[in-house]
């Protein structure tokens, strides 16, 4: 059976600039929530009441978009040098070595970018500006921009999973990069009613993140610590049902009522995905911690409720004795990064020895419709 070991992370969020920080305070339960700068939104009493976010600003301020992405991936990929001990000056190794990345669905009502140019604003303001300002030249293969969300992760592992590596010398960092912050973004979620505040509880504080993972093809180890691997994966699309009040545009954006009227099928998907991940498991029963992107909106409450109702009675999983861990509580919606970033916190509590169990599992659900899950084991010592 094909697995990927992690070997190094780096992560950036609002509560912490490298992956220690960040993994200790999200298990410590911290937070970092704040006012946004120059962002209200309407208050019956006040007219005005401004809009909590999660932003990583010493790093991110003053900066929208691709800019903000690459100001918080530079901060990681140093810590992923670092922490994994990569020859950062090999030109070797970044030749051999594949980027690949993971971003927010480029759709035209959150960026406005042009679609036929996407493919090219990403390569020139993404890797070949990382590359320069890293100082090596990182090699993105053709389809190595997976642009959509979160789900985007479990593509990229299933992938590689598929493939025969047993020739590698090097592995793949994985980037996973997203931010809910800009302007055009912020809008967009406060049309939509999105954006928590005193008349809407059940709604999403927007944050900002980015991870970078170093996974080997083989599970040999470094640092002396046990490797963690990745073994299974699966993702999938539900096409997502229109109510005939929607328009052409609502069809493509984030409503919630559009979104809470698919909840049930987005959830027997997702409860189908975790079942598919699972099925390596042929002799023991999943029992462990199970992170999700629960971001504080009813919609996602209801998919996890759903799921969970496919699940109960599986042989494969004891959901009874899992430990369900949600990170949006402490670093809030970080969109397209939340699945990666959860692949860290995995790593971390294994390497910790706080993980329940010896496997973990990381879920996510797209507003677009997809869903995915990955398992992730701790290997021997």
């Amino acid at each position: 059976m094909n697995s990927l070991s992690i070997l190094g992370m780096g992560l950036v969020s609002s509560v912490g600039y490298d992956a220690l920080t960040c993994t200790s305070s999200v298990r410590a339960g911290l937070t970092r929530f704040r006012p946004l700068d120059d962002v209200v939104t309407y208050d019956p009493d006040e007219l005005e009441a401004p809009v909590i976010g999660a932003p990583a600003h010493l790093l991110t301020s003053g900066f929208v978009q691709n800019a903000a992405w690459l100001r918080m991936v530079e901060q990681a990929m140093k810590d992923l040098i670092q922490s994994a001990k990569l020859p950062a000056q090999d030109p070797t190794f970044w030749q051999n070595t594949p980027v690949i990345w993971i971003l927010p669905e480029i759709t035209h009502w959150r960026f406005g970018w042009p679609e036929l140019e996407v493919v090219s604003i990403l390569q020139q303001h993404c890797v070949a500006t990382l590359s320069k300002t890293l100082g090596v030249s990182i090699q993105t293969p053709d389809h190595g921009l997976i642009t959509q969300g979160a789900t985007g992760l479990y593509s990229a592992l299933g992938n590689l999973l598929k493939t025969d590596h047993a020739e590698s010398s090097t592995g793949v960092i994985l980037i996973s990069v997203d931010s809910l912050l800009d302007p055009l973004c912020l809008k967009q979620l406060s049309d939509y009613g999105r954006l928590l505040d005193d008349e809407n509880s059940a709604s999403l504080i927007p944050g900002e993140a980015a991870s970078c993972l170093y996974l080997d093809f083989q599970a040999n180890g470094q640092g002396g610590h046990a490797p963690v691997n990745i073994i299974s994966t699966d993702t999938r699309k539900v096409e997502l049902r229109s109510s005939s009040t929607d328009d052409a545009e609502d069809r493509d954006s984030p409503a919630v009522q559009h979104l809470e009227d698919n909840a049930s099928e987005l959830g027997q998907a997702l409860a189908l995905s975790i079942k598919d991940t699972l099925s390596v498991l042929t002799d023991t029963s999943f029992i462990g911690d199970i992170y999700i992107d629960l971001n504080g909106e009813r919609w996602k409450s209801l998919v996890w409720g759903f799921a969970q109702t496919h699940l109960q009675g599986l042989s494969n999983i004891k959901l009874d004795h899992c430990n369900v861990q949600v990170p949006a509580t402490s670093w809030g919606d970080i969109g397209a990064a939340s699945s990666a970033a959860s692949l860290c916190l995995a790593n971390a509590s294994f390497l910790r020895g706080y993980a329940r169990g010896t496997m973990a599992l990381v879920c996510s659900i797209n507003e677009s419709g997809t869903v995915g899950s990955a398992l992730v084991i701790k290997g021997e010592e």
